[in-house]
């Protein structure tokens, strides 16, 4: 076996090698040497070598343990014969490489862990940091909203409006007033007291909405800067002693003119320059709304260019349509559902129809099939074990009589022996009678 002299280039120390092995440990310090060329002709080889001093723990106890085993192999190989094969020493020069590859690895895994727990550090100091600013903006938000509300509540107190709400988004308050008046100076004044307060809040926006009754009646929005723009302005221009008057004046003629209609006048009121008169209705039938509507204007004197709006609602809850009246009394519908049934009424027809004919069905040994709205025609379907002519027209004049003062409706009424239509006919509105359809013997 030829040994060759090799210097640590750590610690400098003399220490001694096999010619072909490509590593080794310095006995000293630990060091590990790799050796790059080798020139045969040179009694002391120089060698370009690299060196690392590993401070993990972890990797200093692997280099002591390829280390001890490195010598245990020279001291077994110095006991053999010097007559080593080349594939043997080819065998153990590639595990060597492999060792070496190996470590390379690990040291790289361990700088990734490393490079992950730093990143998972970050990202958690990031989410702490973006909750407590979170929390810091909302108090403060909650802060400024507050401080809003206390001095536009100063502002406003004994004034025709008072504060419904106060929120925030992002720099925009979002202020709702409920006011008491529509007068245009009036709102004017308030609207000058309530766009001061921003004098105080520098760099922020305010949208400031003023409501009478639920209808809005002026929208302002203030920018950054100050600068006010108003959005939405329906404030009246008339005096409330001439609004009154003009009101009354409407009513008695409104009053008059729906006396024996059946209908009644439930409120009147003044908005954006309109008189609006509110008149419950109950039917949703065009030829007596319109009969009172046309009514109205003839009885009407356009008082002081303000229009006059009728506005028809069943029940007070479904809005049916609308009549402008203008000074020569003519009516201009808009605006009209009418002869539309409302849903929420389709469902008591049908149930009043059922009740109606279940006792016609069961004298004549008929069943009820069924009974449904669609599009404004009632649809009845009986099964009847007759197709006689005379049981089928008692069984029809019994149907006629049990629909007669029911809710006024189109209606198409099929009676069925079998699988087979034995009579259909059909009723209007007004109760005119049509047979489409005759099959008895």
């Amino acid at each position: 076996m030829k040994l060759i002299a090799v210097k640590c280039p750590q610690c400098g120390a003399d220490l001694q090698m096999e010619k072909d092995q490509k590593t080794c440990f310095c006995e000293y310090c630990g060091c590990r040497i790799l050796i790059d060329d080798l020139d045969e002709g040179q009694g002391q080889t120089e060698i370009d070598s690299s060196a690392y001093e590993d401070t993990d723990g972890t990797r200093l106890e692997e280099a002591e343990s390829l280390k001890e085993k490195d010598r245990r192999e020279v001291k077994s190989r110095k006991g053999k014969d010097r007559g080593e094969s080349k594939a043997e020493a080819k065998t153990r020069g590639e595990e060597e490489a492999l060792r070496t590859k190996e470590l390379i690895k690990e040291q790289k895994r361990a700088r990734r862990r490393k490079r992950r727990r730093v990143i998972l550090l970050i990202l958690l100091a990031l989410i702490v940091y973006g909750t407590i600013s979170v929390r810091i903006s909302t108090e403060r938000r909650k802060k400024l909203v507050a401080d809003l509300t206390s001095s536009l509540n100063g502002k406003l107190e004994g004034t025709d409006a008072s504060v419904n709400d106060v929120y925030m988004s992002r720099k925009t308050f979002y202020v709702d007033l409920d006011a008491e008046t529509t007068q245009k100076d009036r709102i004017d004044a308030l609207q000058e007291e309530v766009v001061s307060v921003m004098d105080n809040y520098a760099g922020y926006e305010m949208r400031l909405d003023f409501f009478k009754d639920f209808s809005t009646v002026r929208s302002v929005y203030v920018n950054e800067n100050g600068i006010v723009k108003v959005w939405t302005d329906k404030t009246n221009t008339l005096s409330e002693e001439k609004i009154k008057s003009i009101c009354s004046a409407y009513e008695s003629c409104v009053q008059a003119a729906l006396d024996g209609t059946g209908f009644h006048l439930f409120e009147i009121n003044y908005e954006g320059d309109q008189v609006y008169a509110h008149i419950e209705t109950d039917t949703w039938y065009r030829v007596p709304v319109k009969e009172t509507a046309d009514a109205v204007g003839s009885a009407v004197e356009i008082q002081e260019e303000v229009p006059l709006i009728l506005r028809y609602s069943y029940e007070g809850k479904t809005v049916l349509a609308d009549f402008t009246i203008s000074r020569a009394g003519s009516v201009l519908e808009s605006n009209s559902a009418l002869n539309s049934i409302p849903d929420e009424e389709k469902e008591s027809i049908e149930q009043e129809y059922i009740a109606a004919l279940k006792e016609v069905c069961r004298k004549n040994d008929a069943s009820l099939k069924s009974v449904a709205l669609n599009k404004d025609c009632l649809q009845i379907e009986i099964n009847t074990p007759n197709e006689k002519k005379n049981d089928v027209e008692k069984l029809e004049r019994g149907i006629d009589a049990a629909v007669e003062g029911l809710t006024p409706i189109d209606t198409r009424i099929e009676l069925n022996h079998g699988y087979s239509s034995v009579k259909d006919w059909t009723i209007d509105k007004k109760g005119l009678k049509e047979v489409t359809l005759d099959l008895t013997d």
